[in-house]
């Protein structure tokens, strides 16, 4: 999921607790209750952002298709933009590539819209 949507994962492990960055160095570790309840809450919130994300790229490859039919745009033209109309099918259990759901290229094709 991180790859995904391009975020540091040794960070958001961090972010749910320090140890787990430091995992690469110690062969067993025991986790508590409560640090095994914010990762399942973190992944729940990833989860979230993922389904999100994947909504507004779906959406605005919705309306670049129905732009490109009222303009009759080239395909050459549409070809650039592949990577976001092709997510328009896309269900939110798909195994998708690292980085199509980065927060800078949605804020990138949105700004691109304006």
């Amino acid at each position: 999921m991180c790859n995904m949507m391009s975020l540091d994962l040794k960070k958001t492990l961090y972010e749910v607790h320090p140890s787990f960055v430091e995992l690469e160095r110690i062969k067993s570790m025991s986790v508590s209750d409560s640090t095994l309840d914010r990762l399942a809450g973190k992944v729940h919130a990833l989860n979230q952002e993922k389904k999100q994300r994947l909504r507004k790229l779906q959406d605005l490859g919705g309306t670049l298709i129905e732009l490109w039919s009222l303009t009759d745009t080239p395909l050459d033209e549409q070809k650039c933009f592949d990577h976001v109309t092709s997510l328009i099918s896309v269900s939110q259990n798909t195994v998708m590539p690292q980085g199509c759901l980065s927060h800078d290229l949605i804020k990138k094709r949105l700004r691109s819209r304006d």
